[in-house]
């Protein structure tokens, strides 16, 4: 199939990882992730995650945010995390340090390079507040 490119908007929160697991939650709920039906679907995040010790998920994964399973300062990510784009970063993709929904609509967030099986977040501001975080990632095999 090859790897899948996703994103995603989601509530800000002042943590990032439990906007993570929120959103997760979510996805997995809704269903929206590939899966091969042989298998009973996860009924829950915790059943899902021990999924990812085993080397045979990472043959196919998710191709969604289920494929990212925790938060890392790194901006050399491992697999599986998630990282906050730093602000010099945020000011060369969106054009502004406290980009907005104008600012982030039908942007092509796949310009800066992001390893496979891993995603980043940008926050996104409403009268200068943070209001949501923008999450996308490359996942999939």
């Amino acid at each position: 199939m090859g790897a899948s490119g996703w994103d995603y908007r989601t509530p800000h929160s002042t943590d990032l990882a439990e906007a993570l697991r929120t959103l997760r939650q979510k996805v997995l709920a809704e269903g929206n992730y590939v899966w091969d039906d042989a298998e009973p679907r996860p009924e829950n995040l915790e059943s899902f995650d021990e999924l990812l010790e085993d080397e045979e998920f990472w043959e196919e994964g998710t191709h969604s945010i289920l494929d990212i399973s925790r938060v890392s300062v790194d901006p050399e990510s491992e697999a599986s995390t998630l990282r906050l784009l730093s602000p010099e970063e945020t000011s060369d993709l969106f054009g502004a340090d406290q980009p907005t929904v104008a600012d982030v609509e039908g942007k092509d967030l796949f310009t800066i390079y992001i390893e496979p099986w891993t995603g980043v977040a940008a926050t996104v501001y409403a009268d200068g507040e943070p209001s949501e975080y923008l999450i996308w990632g490359i996942s999939g095999d």
